[in-house]
């Protein structure tokens, strides 16, 4: 593996992890809230052929330096945009879905799609099933500095369903949370950001991948980003919000059926 940490200047980028042979196809991998590309690194062997780049998000492991950045989308999504290889697929995950959809909406992403327990938006509303707005409004008011590793670690302890709970736990006993405000930016936007009319301007090929035990984004949303002429939706049966670490077959097949090398 090698590091990329992000250029200095005004043409920055955000920092990551490569691996795999630097003649495959780039696969962009982004990180949900509350983790780093540590938790995304076990998909790197899942996709042995590609040159697959661990993307960490403003203010997380080597992007730390970009906490600035965290609480503005649109700062967020050009750091982002300027950091994807030419011709790249970009997979998401959890909150990053956002940005993922808004680069695709914009016309800034060339390749496909990939979501991984995402969507255009996150709060339960009529017609959208998401995490519970309660828990949204809950969360907010229950995340300080104190309380930040405490309501961290129920989140991750909560994922455990189906295999790879050691490793779930592993990575959150060695990742370092990164600040505060970095963590309040993260929930105000999934609070406040509705990419839905994005989703349907898309033109990338995408696939979204749910767990029917994800209890932050139902795999009931599957239903409605299937309706997007180029979209295609599949659940894992024994996931929660984590498929690529506690179902890593069944995630690589279903990614690798609908990313043709």
């Amino acid at each position: 593996m090698s590091d990329g940490r992000g250029d200095t200047g005004a043409g920055r980028k955000l920092g990551f992890l490569a691996a795999g042979p630097s003649s495959g196809r780039p696969l962009a991998v982004t990180h949900g809230w509350a983790a780093d590309s540590s938790f995304t690194s076990c998909i790197s062997a899942l996709f042995p052929k590609r040159r697959v780049l661990l993307i960490d998000m403003p203010g997380y492991g080597r992007s730390a330096d970009l906490a600035d950045a965290a609480p503005d989308f649109d700062r967020t999504l050009s750091l982002l945009a300027a950091t994807l290889p030419e011709g790249c697929d970009l997979m998401c995950w959890s909150l990053s879905s956002l940005f993922g959809i808004a680069l695709c909406a914009r016309g800034m992403l060339d390749g496909r799609l990939v979501t991984v327990c995402g969507s255009p938006r996150i709060p339960d509303e009529p017609g959208n099933p998401g995490l519970k707005e309660r828990y949204v409004r809950k969360l907010l008011e229950a995340l300080t500095p104190r309380s930040a590793p405490h309501l961290i670690g129920l989140f991750y302890a909560a994922q455990r369903r189906g295999l790879g709970g050691e490793h779930i736990a592993a990575c959150f006993k060695s990742f370092k949370l990164p600040p505060y405000s970095v963590l309040k930016a993260g929930v105000d936007i999934m609070a406040a950001a509705d990419e839905r009319v994005d989703f349907m301007r898309m033109r990338n090929r995408a696939l979204h991948l749910f767990g029917r035990h994800d209890l932050l984004v139902p795999p009931a949303q599957s239903g409605i980003m299937a309706k997007r002429h180029g979209s295609a939706c599949h659940v894992l049966e024994n996931s929660a919000h984590m498929p690529f670490i506690t179902e890593p077959q069944a995630f690589a097949k279903a990614v690798d059926s609908f990313l043709i090398y």
